[in-house]
């Protein structure tokens, strides 16, 4: 999705701020001189490395020139601001000091949390995958058809036609695997990516969905059967369904791979946080420190 121009300044000006904010929060910046940086104020800096590093996460930018003026500019801006408040003694204010406090917590604990995280591997292994699998298949039973479809881009009408004839005899021989690499091979400019598309199962209504009436064509079709090539952009499209999934099958375990492990890397991160929290609860328990009334 391409973002209009506005749009675009405005995140980038608030990832910006988030940013440098994180620069404000850490002290100091480096004080040697012989460091690589952009833009100094003081004893603070900004190195070319952290300035790389915000660039990076800025990828809906199309213009890096740009993103990084206003990175600068926005450090500059809340470093100047920032000097200004220590210099009116706002660190001593109540109120400030209760947020400082409480956004230092937010950042320990979070900081803290990763670090558990990183201790105790939650990535799922196979076993893991087909134990749950086998637990949760009343639950894993698809809401909306799956499908599998060969789709080809073309240059021309001819070769559209040629193509589809060659489509026709795919499943009739003796590796359609095969037989369609191919045809990619032959007519597209990108053989590696049309096979690797259909590869897999995907959601019927949410697939090609960037082709305005692609979805409910493909829903008309039987397994086998082949779209009629349509011009768009001035390439030719072809659309052949290989295999659909209908709603309540429960489907391979392969189908489903990639979704089961988030879930269980999600599930083990809870029973983790939940395990470490018993523990410092008891620990602080038996220190008399916790008291619950």
């Amino acid at each position: 999705m391409i973002l209009p121009r506005d749009s675009i300044l405005v995140r980038t000006l608030n990832l910006a701020r988030i940013f440098v904010l994180a620069f404000v929060l850490a002290g100091c910046g480096p004080e040697s001189s012989e460091v690589d940086y952009v833009a100094r104020l003081g004893d603070r800096y900004l190195t070319r490395e952290d300035l790389d590093s915000a660039l990076e996460s800025l990828t809906v930018l199309q213009d890096s020139a740009e993103a990084a003026e206003q990175i600068m500019e926005q450090w500059i801006t809340d470093e100047l601001l920032f000097r200004e408040a220590v210099r009116r003694g706002l660190r001593n204010q109540e109120g400030v000091q209760s947020l400082l406090l409480e956004n230092e917590r937010s950042v320990l604990v979070s900081a803290l949390l990763t670090e558990l995280y990183k201790e105790e591997d939650s990535t799922p292994d196979d076993q893991d995958l087909l134990t749950y699998y086998e637990q949760n298949k009343d639950q894993l039973k698809l809401t909306e058809p799956f499908v599998k479809i060969r789709y080809l881009v073309t240059e021309s009408a001819d070769s559209a036609m040629s193509a589809v004839e060659l489509m026709e005899g795919i499943e009739s021989s003796p590796n359609p695997d095969s037989a369609w690499k191919a045809v990619a091979n032959r007519f597209t400019e990108d053989p590696d990516g049309t096979t690797t598309l259909s590869a897999s199962f995907y959601p019927e209504t949410r697939l090609l969905s960037s082709i305005p009436g692609l979805n409910t064509a493909v829903q008309r079709l039987a397994p086998g059967q082949i779209l009629s090539p349509f011009e768009l952009d001035s390439r030719y499209h072809i659309v052949q369904l290989v295999e659909r999934i209908p709603v309540g099958t429960t489907p391979e375990v392969a189908l489903l791979e990639d979704q089961l492990r988030a879930r269980i890397a999600i599930e083990n991160r809870k029973q983790l946080y939940a395990r470490q929290v018993q523990r410092l609860r008891n620990e602080a328990l038996a220190r008399e420190e916790l008291d619950i009334k």
